[in-house]
């Protein structure tokens, strides 16, 4: 079981979420790192079992305005030396992305709201995901995406951005989709990047939301249950 989990938060309004709910029920202690308040510096990862990097509304290569990020990158290869599991959602999956040698580009199409994904081949046989639907609604909030690490497995694809989630190893995941999300967490998106949303977007957010949010809230508890057992 991981233990000590260290989570990233780089905004405010993205915390664990549903993550923060299994965890508790589990008895797994984690610390919230606040890398837009915190002095991120001085940080040890000798002691910590497990990462969890979650998203944000920045751009990987704005490390001029958020020194943060390359200090990520940093932290997680060198968590990837130490052989610890680690997480990262949406921003925090380009992060590892790129820290493994991969780009991170403009994505063919903005994802905005609830929108189909599917398991790859190696989705279905992943020890994770293979307790998932073949497809399921996800939600999504990203205008970037990640370009495959080499030697990864990729798991889950959509119509509009193909490399929505892939693996290292056997320790090492990356979603670009919010498993993370609750009710909560989706009034604050909806304040705090309302400039950003138009009304299509608000359809797509809102229209399905209840049996979608139900469906999602179960198979982040399903993941989380089993990325902490390794």
């Amino acid at each position: 079981m991981i233990n000590n989990i260290l989570v990233l938060q780089h905004i405010g309004c993205e915390p664990l979420g549903v993550f923060e709910e299994v965890l508790r029920k589990k008895n797994i202690s984690f610390r919230y790192l606040k890398l837009y308040k915190d002095n991120y510096k001085s940080v040890d990862i000798g002691r910590c079992g497990g990462l969890i990097i979650l998203g944000g509304p920045m751009n990987v290569d704005e490390t001029d305005k958020y020194p943060f990020l390359s200090w990520e990158i940093d932290l997680i290869r060198k968590a990837q030396d130490n052989n610890l599991s680690i997480l990262g959602i949406c921003l925090g999956a380009q992060l590892i992305a790129k820290a493994n040698g991969a780009k991170v580009i403009k994505a063919a199409a903005r994802e905005v709201g609830w929108h189909k994904v599917w398991l790859t081949p190696k989705g279905e046989s992943d020890r994770i995901f293979s307790r998932f639907p073949k497809g399921f609604n996800a939600f999504q909030l990203h205008s970037d995406m990640f370009e495959m690490p080499k030697s990864c497995m990729h798991l889950i694809e959509s119509f509009e951005c193909k490399n929505q989630a892939f693996r290292i190893k056997d320790n090492v995941y990356g979603l670009q989709f919010h498993l993370e999300l609750t009710q909560g967490m989706l009034s604050q998106w909806l304040k705090v990047y309302e400039k950003d949303l138009n009304p299509q977007d608000l359809d797509n957010i809102l229209m399905p939301l209840g049996d979608n949010l139900m469906a999602l809230t179960s198979l982040a508890e399903s993941f989380l249950k089993k990325f902490t057992i390794i």
